[in-house]
């Protein structure tokens, strides 16, 4: 998504079980909601809504300010200041490739070994996010 020009901000706060990993004023932030890419800017109308797997991408102005690895979670926009919250978040420059496909490489075994359905179901879901932080890498060509 290309940014819009514009010098309005707002606060966008970026948290994980592990605390907050980013706080900053940004004129936008774009977020793989549940429908698709979401691009916000200020005074956007207010709403909640799922957060899928993805790239954060905030900008201050036309230049990307950061980047950032998601999993799931929730977006909280209230027109002045947009919360993330997400069970997982990595700045993409602490992505490893290789660490990420040895992970996927893990739970593959773990789920052909898993003997319970449950069991088979969490590790499934673990996949699925291991393979979009792949994905993401692919996407980066790094």
């Amino acid at each position: 998504m290309k940014p819009e020009t514009t010098t309005e901000t707002f606060t966008f706060r970026l948290v994980s079980p592990l605390g907050v990993v980013e706080e900053s004023d940004v004129s936008l932030a774009v977020l793989p909601g549940s429908e698709g890419e979401v691009g916000i800017l200020k005074k956007h109308i207010p709403f909640i809504s799922d957060l899928n797997p993805g790239m954060i991408q905030l900008f201050k102005g036309e230049t990307l300010h950061q980047q950032y690895f998601v999993a799931e979670g929730f977006i909280d926009m209230t027109g002045e200041a947009c919360t993330v919250l997400a069970e997982e978040a990595v700045h993409v420059n602490d992505l490893d490739k290789s660490e990420t496909e040895e992970a996927l490489s893990r739970l593959n075994a773990q789920i052909e070994a898993a003997e319970d359905e449950l069991q088979k179901a969490t590790l499934c879901n673990d996949r699925q996010m291991v393979q979009a932080k792949l994905d993401l890498l692919k996407r980066l060509k790094r």
